[in-house]
């Protein structure tokens, strides 16, 4: 399937949709109170989803931007399993969220304050 400025193809095992110019290849927008978008996949030894840079990108760009026009509001919510709590009277360390960096496991602490 041809698209004015990309190309779709959403019959192949690998679904794709390759555009070659500065706009971005999807946009998403939502009028309603509804969620933007959602992804879900099976859980199996592979990630769910992914966020991936390309290799040619210059190192001062992030692979993911979070934005919100709240103030206060959370950037990024944590919710299920991959979150321990570990509160208890007076300690200000509330959670720590799983994380994998290379072949090394550890822990992201959620602070109550920056105390």
């Amino acid at each position: 399937m041809a698209l004015s400025h990309g190309l779709a193809n959403l019959d192949s095992t690998e679904r794709e949709l390759i555009v070659n110019n500065s706009s971005p290849a999807l946009f998403i927008d939502q009028q309603g109170t509804g969620k933007t978008l959602r992804l879900r996949g099976a859980a199996t030894a592979q990630p769910v989803n992914e966020v991936l840079a390309n290799s040619g990108a210059a190192p001062s760009v992030a692979v993911a931007r979070f934005g919100s026009s709240v103030a206060s509001q959370a950037a990024m919510e944590f919710i299920g399993s991959c979150v321990q709590s570990t509160a208890s009277g007076g300690v200000s360390l509330i959670a720590k969220v799983r994380v994998k960096f290379g072949d090394v496991y550890g822990w992201l602490p959620v602070y109550e304050t920056l105390a």
